[in-house]
């Protein structure tokens, strides 16, 4: 799987200061077309993915822009790109994508999926699940169809931690280890990040400064609703 690579932009002397106000229109009036809970088909360009849970979406047949929909998978927590299993992680999600999109043979990276959207985070990102194109020959995915999303399948595989998701915090005890059913498989199998085993740190405290391997104390999950 090739890495994702840099793009370079050109300043060029007298460009406009901001997007054209048609370009603007434009994003404005995708984004007032999004309905929530109601699932959709999106493109997504593998070069756009950004990491193991986030990538660019947008409406089939619309040209891709800086301004396409900014997707965060709902449920899961992958690596950061510059932890460790980051790159591997965003690499996992590429090839899922290409796995279980359907190519578009008139324009070279991009794929069809089904996004089921839940609302937006504190960034403006589109929270949902991402499913495969398939689906649609069987049922419309829906969030009780968790675990056949692609979002589901980070973590079976091991690049990714679940959380937030109601289905998976029933019957958990007080003296859990903070894993739910499916991390606790992908690391007893020492799969994706869980190579690591419990020096593997979750994106939150990496971010705060952890370099130790926090999964060793991890707080009730409901701090992460």
């Amino acid at each position: 799987m090739k890495c994702l690579l840099n793009a370079t932009h050109a300043l060029t002397s007298g460009a406009p200061s901001g997007p054209p106000e048609s370009e603007l229109a434009d994003a404005e009036a995708a984004k007032a077309r999004r309905k929530y809970d109601t699932p959709r088909v999106v493109v997504v360009n593998v070069e756009t993915i950004h990491d193991g849970d986030t990538v660019r979406a947008r409406e089939p047949g619309i040209a891709a822009t800086k301004h396409d929909e900014r997707v965060r998978l709902q449920w899961i927590d992958t690596p950061e790109l510059k932890q460790h299993y980051g790159p591997q992680a965003r690499e996992a999600l590429v090839a899922l994508v290409k796995t279980y999109g359907r190519a578009d043979p008139a324009s070279p990276g991009d794929y069809l999926l089904w996004l089921v959207p839940f609302g937006q985070d504190k960034y403006d990102r589109t929270m949902g699940g991402l499913f495969p194109w398939a689906e649609a020959t069987t049922m419309l995915p829906s969030e009780k169809t968790f675990e056949r999303s692609i979002n589901y399948l980070l973590v079976v595989l091991g690049f990714a931690w679940l959380y937030s998701h109601p289905v998976w915090h029933a019957g958990r005890h007080e003296n859990d280890d903070g894993l739910m059913p499916l991390e606790r498989a992908a690391k007893a199998g020492g799969l994706g990040l869980w190579a690591a085993g419990d020096d593997a740190i979750m994106p939150r405290w990496w971010r705060r400064g952890d370099r130790v391997g926090a999964t060793r104390h991890l707080p009730p999950y409901t701090e992460f609703l």
